[in-house]
């Protein structure tokens, strides 16, 4: 098996953001969290919509550019 395949059968480090929920808006933006799951090595992520996503359901044109 090459390295690849076996790569793809490690299981992934991911981060749901509710963990950081005493820290956003407080200490911690959305990019600050991200920059730090980045930097333990997660790759893959939860968002909470309504508590991560301003506006949501309806995020502001600002917030949807900003993700582009």
């Amino acid at each position: 098996m090459n390295n690849e395949a076996r790569n793809f059968r490690k299981p992934k480090r991911g981060v749901s953001l509710y963990s950081y929920a005493g820290e956003f808006g407080v200490t911690m933006t959305l990019e600050d969290m991200f920059a730090e799951m980045n930097d333990i090595g997660a790759r893959g992520l939860e968002i909470l919509a309504n508590s991560h996503i301003e506006g949501y359901p309806n995020p502001s044109k600002e917030w949807k550019i900003g993700i582009d």
